[in-house]
């Protein structure tokens, strides 16, 4: 196996040494898993750090430069020579970005192998990058599988039927995941760095923030009014297909939704989301 990952796809189709495009979606998903481990690695070694540079995913996005033989290899690799946010966003120890994709790698690898192995997921996965793994492979069917190498090329199958038990060992508990929730903003205290969100659906939910963002929020709080609508960017927890708690602030943002029919539009499609989950 060449490629930045000791990874195969094995069975039914992938027998035929190709990838069928309803199955394209999964390289997309490993790719979503490296960069959030990336991105995970990075903060580690940089506490001091909240979040990333803009351009730091870019540096690991993968590309599928051929499909190897022996069942179906998809060669994966990030482009060496492209490097935005090394520079942008130096660490506190310096790597080579070269140094960070490899142990990417080895910690999304390590990663399957852990949930073959126990069922469950390492204990320093991060729990924003949860729900990726929950969909991944989804689309492979009952006779496929993923399989991972680790250093000693011993080989851990990720059967359909371990990742259905993986998947309903996570459906009863909450579930991290990032991305950007709307409603409206109360019952702030800025002593404890935490509100409530009142979602579309009229439910509110905990907020934690950090001071990064107190003076943010502060400010935008002053704009509240009846067309004005909170997007918070960051991590929370899902159950049941429903945020009930937001973890942490990224990015605070205050909109106004004008009172034309644009702004109708606007608040209908809001309302279309009763989660408040924004794309």
């Amino acid at each position: 196996m060449t490629g930045i990952f000791r990874m195969k796809f094995a069975g039914g189709r992938f027998d035929e040494g190709s990838i069928p495009t309803s199955s394209l979606v999964e390289l997309q998903r490993l790719g979503k898993i490296y960069t959030a481990l990336a991105e995970d690695s990075w903060k580690q070694a940089n506490p001091e750090r909240t979040r990333v540079s803009p351009g730091f995913a870019r540096n690991f996005e993968l590309y599928l430069e051929d499909i190897g033989t022996g069942s179906t290899v998809p060669i994966l690799s990030p482009r060496m020579g492209h490097s935005s946010a090394q520079q942008a966003l130096p660490l506190t120890v310096p790597e080579s970005l070269e140094v960070q994709r490899e142990r990417a790698a080895r910690r999304l690898e390590e990663t399957f192998i852990h949930i073959v192995r126990h069922g469950r997921l390492p204990d320093d996965f991060p729990p924003s990058a949860v729900s990726l793994v929950a969909s991944i492979f989804s689309s492979f069917n009952a006779d496929e599988a993923p399989i991972f190498l680790d250093e000693n090329n011993e080989r851990f199958v990720y059967t359909q039927a371990k990742r259905a038990q993986f998947v309903n060992s996570l459906a009863d508990e909450p579930t991290a995941t990032s991305g950007q929730l709307a409603g409206r903003l109360g019952e702030l205290d800025l002593d404890r760095k935490t509100a409530r969100l009142e979602m579309f659906n009229g439910i509110p939910i905990p907020v934690s923030f950090g001071s990064e963002v107190s003076e943010d929020i502060t400010a935008g709080l002053t704009l509240r009014g009846s067309n004005t609508v909170v997007i918070l960017e960051g991590d929370y927890l899902i159950q049941s297909g429903t945020p009930v708690q937001m973890l942490s602030v990224d990015r605070f943002q205050v909109i106004s939704i004008p009172g034309d029919a644009m702004g109708l539009r606007v608040r209908a499609l809001l309302n279309e989301d009763p989660n408040g989950e924004v794309d």
